[in-house]
């Protein structure tokens, strides 16, 4: 019997998202559970996509030794990085430097774009995830701080997405870009995508010919979810509704 594929998402907090639960998975090496038996997240910290090709840095250290486990012909590396970027450097960095918010985002681009490379010439299949949009037009707080205004952000993250897609595509390295069909009704906070945008990155995925291994509580717990949407909907049933939502508890734990 053939080895399955198995996709391995490594980068920031974002990976999450990828594990099929609405919560933040702990850093590696740390264990992450996951709804999927094909899909696996590791969350290697604040990292900058600018700084991984850095030799020696914490980052790229990380980011290879977890590598290093993979064996070629079964693993597909996914890389999750540069939110970070977007939100709290590039329009930093252009201020300081006195350069283009254009400029900087090519600059840490062309960084994070020459690891890319460096995973792909070991023989491994690459796959890219996309830089979220960020939802609110303020976000400056202690647990997400950002440097420059909402429309800075906005802009420079679309132009770090097409500049990255654009090197992708040029290399065979497969980009999910998913952020033109992301609405405020699929975020979790006010940068993390919750399970809401699930379905839009399960179609993405198995429209390339992979499929995705559903585990049977999480399916499970998916069609609890849409009797409970279908019955919010309708008038009456909150002892229904109730006794989903204790269901829907238990298979979280």
């Amino acid at each position: 019997m053939a080895t399955k594929m198995m996709i391995n998402c490594i980068g920031d907090s974002h990976v999450s998202f990828l594990s099929g639960f609405d919560s933040m998975i702990p850093e590696w090496p740390q264990k992450a559970r996951s709804c999927f038996g094909n899909i696996k997240a590791y969350r290697i910290g604040a990292i900058l996509a600018y700084s991984l090709h850095k030799r020696g840095h914490k980052g790229r250290k990380l980011l290879f030794n977890i590598i290093e486990a993979f064996n070629i012909e079964n693993d597909i590396v996914m890389l999750c990085f540069g939110e970070i970027d977007c939100r709290t450097q590039i329009v930093k960095q252009a201020r300081s430097k006195n350069i283009s918010i254009e400029q900087t985002v090519e600059f840490t681009v062309k960084n994070y774009f020459s690891v890319i490379m460096e995973i792909k010439d070991l023989g491994f299949k690459v796959w890219v995830w996309n830089v979220i949009l960020p939802q609110m037009q303020y976000i400056n707080t202690q647990e997400y701080p950002s440097v420059g205004t909402y429309d800075e952000r906005k802009s420079t993250t679309k132009l770090f997405n097409e500049k990255l897609r654009c090197l992708c595509d040029s290399r065979d390295v497969k980009f999910f870009y998913i952020v033109d069909e992301i609405g405020n009704e699929h975020y979790l906070d006010e940068i993390h995508l919750s399970q809401k945008a699930m379905p839009i990155m399960i179609k993405r995925i198995e429209d390339m010919g992979f499929e995705i291994e559903r585990k049977r509580w999480w399916v499970l717990k998916q069609g609890i979810l849409k009797i409970i949407r279908f019955l919010k909907s309708s008038k009456g049933f909150n002892s229904v509704i109730s006794y989903s939502f204790c269901i829907l508890g238990i298979l979280h734990m």
